[in-house]
């Protein structure tokens, strides 16, 4: 299931920050973050919908976040060693468990960030490790956090990505 899409189980933000990691923690927990306004809040410290998965017995292969942005992991889960978490070109507590080809991680991880700064991991590899997680271990639960549109965006180059002249 893909939630999200127009006219089907759509989602909001509640805000009033409309803010990455306070928006991502959102999701996870399924409430506005009072505790976190910014990107740059500590890990998560309430259960979040992953957390309650494992707690439902599902076991940490069977959950997965995969990410381009490394500061998701700290909205994903309060404990993330109970999940498969892959965030960033470096980051997840647990990446080893997504790591199906190790030719891909270790270009990922030796690529720059661009366009994204830091230890943020183009899409282009987000993409394809996240599908060989899939096909290789079937999870219950998948998350997937593709960002290169938002990091061009934020460099004022989206229109370069959408192939559309820039008007001024």
């Amino acid at each position: 299931m893909v939630i999200g899409a127009p006219g089907h189980a759509e989602m909001t933000a509640s805000g009033p920050n409309y803010v990455s990691l306070p928006g991502y923690r959102e999701i996870f927990t399924g409430h506005a973050s009072v505790a976190c306004t910014s990107n740059f809040c500590g890990a998560i410290s309430e259960p979040t919908l992953l957390d309650e998965l494992h707690g439902d017995g599902l076991r940490p292969d069977e959950l997965a976040v995969i990410t381009s942005w490394p500061t998701i992991e700290r909205a994903a889960a309060h404990d993330p060693r109970t999940i498969t978490i892959s965030a960033g070109r470096h980051g997840g507590a647990t990446r080893e468990r997504a790591r199906i080809d190790a030719s891909l991680f270790d270009q990922a991880a030796s690529s720059g960030a661009y366009p994204g700064w830091f230890d943020y991991r183009p899409d282009r590899y987000t993409g394809p490790i996240a599908l060989q997680y899939l096909v290789a271990k079937r999870p219950r639960f998948l998350f997937v956090g593709l960002g290169d549109t938002d990091e061009y965006a934020h460099r004022g180059k989206l229109s370069r990505l959408c192939g559309v002249a820039a008007r001024g």
